[in-house]
């Protein structure tokens, strides 16, 4: 079940035209949460969603946010756009 709520947040971080994801808060979802091999999806997930990267540093959060979209592209992609 894990990976196919990874799977759904993957698809909405890469989806242009989506704006809105109802599932954050589900159990579905939130088992996510701090997930060794899923966690970075969910973190990724709530920044997009929520606007909260709480650091001191912008060149810091801007160094992580490119981290966590690295490590969310799917496996065996050596380049993906996101944007």
């Amino acid at each position: 079940m894990k990976a196919t709520a990874a799977q759904a947040v993957s698809e909405f971080i890469r989806s242009p035209d989506l704006f809105q994801f109802d599932l954050f808060e589900s159990p579905t979802i939130t088992q996510l949460k701090g997930d060794s091999e899923y966690g970075h999806l969910y973190q990724l997930l709530e920044i997009i969603l929520n606007g909260n990267l709480s650091v001191s540093s912008p060149t810091w959060a801007a160094r992580y946010f490119t981290w966590l979209l690295i490590k969310s592209r799917p496996k065996g992609v050596v380049c993906s756009v996101l944007f």
